[in-house]
């Protein structure tokens, strides 16, 4: 499976640790870490992260975060976290051909992909706007034009 890495956010990192979503907390430099606590007292910075960072010898550390991911008192961003998440983002080139869903009547149609709009919206050569979920790929989805029936699951 395609991965990418994230910036390191508090909620998602939470779903992660209770593997309610796919993905793993590492630091940027890509040891494997295990959060221990999440709002840690500290005097002067409440709501610390504990965390278990693996090193090369595969033994584990103790690591104190910000809530933003940064390790307290380094210089160093290669030991702040970061987040490694399925990639799920189409990758389609200009004029690939793609199947569109067309919101208004419930059916999908062919075109042809042009770009990712700045929103993140996919822009196709006709141009029209399709949020990520509207847009599949045309080939092993032929079936699909012209009725309302979902795509099939990768």
């Amino acid at each position: 499976m395609k991965t990418k890495i994230i910036p390191f956010d508090l909620e998602t990192a939470k779903k992660i640790q209770a593997e309610e979503i796919e993905g793993k907390i590492k630091t940027r430099d890509g040891a494997y870490v295990r959060i221990i606590c999440w709002d840690a007292y500290r005097k002067f910075n409440d709501n610390e992260i504990i965390a278990l960072v693996k090193d090369d010898d595969l033994d584990e550390a103790i690591g104190r975060y910000r809530r933003d991911g940064h390790l307290v008192g380094a210089r160093n961003i290669s030991n702040d976290l970061v987040l490694e998440v399925p990639d799920n983002e189409p990758q389609f080139k200009p004029f690939d051909k793609v199947l569109v869903y067309n919101r208004q009547n419930g059916k999908w149609f062919p075109t042809f992909f042009s770009h990712i709009a700045s929103d993140g919206r996919i822009i196709t050569i006709t141009n029209g706007f399709y949020d990520r979920d509207e847009v599949v790929d045309y080939e092993g989805n032929e079936h699909l034009v012209g009725i309302t029936d979902k795509p099939k699951e990768k």
